[in-house]
């Protein structure tokens, strides 16, 4: 240890361990990555932004995403971290002597500074985005999104157009028309969820199809599950077979969702938003509730009729939910008895 920090003209530290091993029993790797790290603490305690680029970009160190044209904003973010460490391990460590300390008490460990430049790699990553954004351009945004140091999920280059269009609606939306990485994470992570339920429905995927539709990340509201087991059938049906029928057959979010997305193909428009898909999945959950509120009035109906009293016949004629127009009052006893005969005869 003694030697690999004579290479960097640090003299060896009153401490006994190093990441809790006894320094004189570290490997003369353990020991080179140890002192590479000794050696970028004492650049940071010196406060030359260029001094500790070079020792952030020694080998030896085994850090990652250094970027030269962040110095500044390596050493201040690092400078912080480090005065916020020795500053805990006064408190905590007030009785011990030094010879008995572990060097990283008070020292910024290997991974603690990658933690660091990752934080400040971020925030650059976040400030390009929001840039390229508002530049307009779907590519642009693409390989901004796209970047390791941006640390977002997967982004897909056919998605391209709604990722730079539902950013920037959100952008703009945002008082300081700029989003934080938060934000981005979370809009990015549904996107592109729905970019994959887009491809399902162009592809057939009929498992992603479902998938899709379940996922948490996506974050569709009011989805009934028993609608998106019938989903899968619904677009094999649909996409094989160009039969009228088959709507009436299949009536639920694959129906809604195949039509609007052939509109939105007609119009020059590659995938629906999340609003579009949600919009649908809201209609066919209020169709599904108008037709179960409709069987319960047509067995309120069927009831009456067969208690023989036409004032109540009338009354579940005209329950809204009946949906029965036209009806009369003063018709009352004729549709007691034609209703009577016709379920007679249907018996």
């Amino acid at each position: 240890m003694r030697k690999e920090l004579e290479k960097y003209g640090i003299q060896m530290p009153a401490f006994s361990k190093i990441g809790g091993i006894l320094a004189n029993e570290l490997s003369v790797d353990e020991a080179a990555l140890h002192a590479a790290v000794i050696a970028i603490n004492e650049a940071i305690e010196k406060g030359v932004a260029d001094q500790t680029i070079i020792t952030l970009r020694n080998p030896n160190a085994v850090l990652t995403f250094v970027d030269d044209n962040l110095s500044q904003e390596y050493q201040k973010e690092l400078w912080e971290s480090k005065k916020k460490k020795e500053e805990n391990a006064k408190l905590k460590n007030s009785c011990i002597s030094e010879e008995e300390r572990d060097a990283y008490e008070e020292l910024l460990t290997q991974a603690e500074i990658q933690s660091n430049i990752n934080a400040v790699n971020r925030l650059a990553a976040v400030d390009h985005i929001n840039a390229v954004l508002r530049e307009g351009d779907p590519e642009n945004t693409l390989l901004a999104l796209k970047k390791p140091e941006a640390q977002l999920p997967a982004v897909y280059p056919f998605a391209a157009v709604m990722y730079q269009n539902e950013l920037f609606n959100l952008q703009k939306q945002n008082t300081s028309n700029c989003l934080a990485h938060e934000e981005l994470l979370i809009a990015v992570e549904m996107l592109s969820a729905v970019a994959l339920l887009n491809q399902a429905l162009d592809s057939n995927d009929l498992v992603s199809v479902q998938n899709q539709l379940r996922s948490p990340t996506i974050g569709f509201n009011n989805l009934d599950e028993a609608h998106v087991n019938r989903t899968a059938r619904a677009v094999r049906q649909l996409l094989v077979s160009t039969s009228p029928v088959l709507s009436g057959l299949c009536p639920r979010y694959a129906d809604e969702l195949l039509s609007v997305k052939k509109e939105a193909l007609s119009q020059g428009q590659d995938t629906l938003s999340w609003n579009e898909i949600q919009n649908c999945i809201d209609m066919i959950n209020v169709q599904i509730q108008e037709e179960n509120d409709r069987m319960v009035a047509l067995g309120y109906i069927n009831e009456a009729i067969d208690e023989g009293n036409p004032l109540k016949t009338l009354d579940t004629l005209l329950l809204p939910t009946a949906n029965i127009r036209d009806v009369d009052p003063d018709c009352a006893q004729h549709y007691q008895d034609v209703l009577f005969h016709t379920k007679s005869q249907k018996l």
